[in-house]
């Protein structure tokens, strides 16, 4: 498909892929608190929107009855994505066989664009994830990883720091430590997803 010109070059699910690959990889090679920030959050923008890049492709290619198939028989016994639009079932069809990380994503694509992440599970699944040690009210001295603290300590990972700074210790070096390991897997499990379904 011709490049769009407002995606800067970035034209296909290949590209897409290797700008995630390239946020990681500047993720990894920083210490400064700002840049941890940003290469994090860029990292899970592009790792959750991958997938829309990926379904327009196949709807390009003329497969997507062959996808939306195997689609339906992998989320066959599960009734929460039964009338789920197809690029959400595609999404979640893409979660349960590849990536189960991929959903630690969608709640920071989501909130440090909307500001809001209404979805309690997901808040639950984030905080034992990193073992959040906050009670609300915020107590002095907690220590909170940046990166998966979870919208009822604070409303936007990336943006709306200052509160939570103000009351608790924030530890930027374990968030960072934390992120890492779980992006290198969704990165792999993009690399293998796109490649079964020969996207690239």
């Amino acid at each position: 498909m011709p490049a769009p010109r407002t995606t800067f070059g970035i034209v296909d699910v290949g590209d897409m892929l290797d700008k995630a690959t390239r946020e990681l990889d500047r993720l990894k090679a920083t210490e400064r608190d700002a840049e941890v920030r940003d290469h994090a959050v860029n990292f899970a923008w592009t790792a959750w929107h991958i997938a829309d890049w990926a379904w327009e492709e196949i709807k390009d290619a003329g497969r997507v009855a062959e996808i939306t198939a195997k689609v339906a028989a992998a989320l066959a016994g599960d009734t929460k994505w039964q009338n789920a639009q197809p690029l959400n079932r595609f999404r979640e069809y893409i979660r349960q066989t590849f990536i189960p990380d991929l959903e630690y994503c969608g709640p920071v694509a989501v909130q440090t664009k909307h500001r809001e992440q209404s979805d309690p599970r997901l808040r639950a699944d984030l905080a034992a994830l990193v073992s959040v040690r906050v009670e609300r009210p915020l107590i002095e001295n907690a220590v909170v990883p940046f990166f998966f603290a979870p919208s009822e300590y604070v409303v936007s990972p990336a943006i709306d720091m200052v509160q939570l700074r103000a009351t608790a210790k924030y530890d930027e070096a374990a968030g960072k430590s934390q992120a890492v390991p779980i992006f290198e897997r969704i990165l792999a499990g993009w690399r293998n997803a796109l490649t079964t379904l020969q996207l690239i």
